[in-house]
């Protein structure tokens, strides 16, 4: 985990870490540990945008490749709508420069 692996690099010994799914979650823990230590995490814009007045929230943009698919019923045609989607979501993926084409 990249996190995990940068605090490692600089040397940090978290008193504690805790792992959860669930954003709000990971604020509440953030901003409780915040009053006496740092309390990081990792949580989806919206959840951190709920939570930016109790804590610092820095956006990130990690450089980690994810994979992305589209999936269509096999028993039905597509329809015109959902076929503009798809290339509107297909050219905004293509606009995003690729990690290893450089």
């Amino acid at each position: 985990m990249p996190l995990r692996d940068t605090i490692k690099r600089l040397r940090i010994e978290p008193r504690n870490t805790i792992e959860t799914t669930y954003s709000v979650t990971i604020c509440r823990i953030a901003a409780e540990d915040s009053a006496e230590d740092v309390g990081i995490g990792v949580v989806n814009p919206y959840v951190a945008a709920t939570f930016a007045r109790d804590l610092r929230v820095l956006p990130s943009a990690p450089r980690c490749p994810i994979e992305v698919c589209m999936a269509f019923g096999g028993h039905s045609a597509v329809s015109t709508p959902t076929e503009q989607f798809a290339a509107i979501l297909r050219d905004y993926f293509r606009g995003i420069p690729r990690l290893d084409a450089a």
